[in-house]
């Protein structure tokens, strides 16, 4: 009898050629090294991509079990195709957002398991440092500034929608009947036990951010 508990990675893309193969075999070993306790199952929601990204996504399919692939008809914007992907997800776990330039790094699951195992029903991901322009940090921070000033649901600077919840947090999620559901803002609203971890968002391997 199986008694593992699933977890559910959820990676949306759009034209990843360059950095798809890399983001499933870092993934992959990771969830290999606590593959005794837990199985694992890595969703891709692509956003009607126009070069070999899908076909990539293909063979890996039919290779690993644990690969799941969504192909959207048409690109839907970056919040639906990310919320199209989790409305699939069936984990115990769920990391909410994996980008495939995993510039947010899987490296954390194994960290955010523990705090789940605290009793937190949610763990973000906090980016603490970014290896990027001195203008683009000070504008990020304008932008945290400006969407707390007029929420009354504050998110954490820092923090995106990397992050790992539980099964009743996304079932809440997929309540949602926003036209552009935006995720870390439902997150936001929710008045369960949280916890973070930090870490150094880093510079894209591959290919150029879309």
């Amino acid at each position: 009898m199986n008694n593992k508990k699933l977890i559910s990675i959820v990676t949306p893309c759009y034209n990843e050629e360059e950095s798809i193969q890399y983001c499933i075999d870092t993934v992959a070993s990771i969830m290999n090294e606590i593959s005794s306790k837990y199985n694992y199952e890595h969703i891709f929601s692509d956003n009607a991509s126009i070069d070999n990204t899908p076909d990539i996504l293909k063979l890996n399919a039919e290779k690993n079990k644990n690969i799941k692939i969504l192909f959207n008809s048409h690109n839907v914007g970056p919040f639906l195709n990310n919320f199209n992907a989790l409305s699939y997800a069936k984990g115990d776990l769920v990391v909410v957002f994996l980008p495939a330039d995993l510039q947010d790094p899987p490296s954390l699951i194994p960290d955010m398991i523990k705090k789940i195992d605290e009793g937190n029903e949610i763990v973000l991901g906090i980016r603490n440092i970014r290896q990027e322009s001195f203008i683009l940090r000070i504008l990020r921070k304008i932008f945290y500034f400006t969407m707390n000033v007029f929420s009354k649901n504050k998110v954490p600077i820092g923090a995106g929608e990397f992050m790992m919840v539980t099964k009743k947090v996304i079932d809440i999620i997929k309540e949602s009947n926003s036209e552009n559901p935006y995720i870390r803002g439902i997150v936001a609203q929710l008045n369960l036990k949280k916890d973070s971890v930090k870490y150094l968002w880093v510079k894209r391997k591959y290919g150029k951010s879309k």
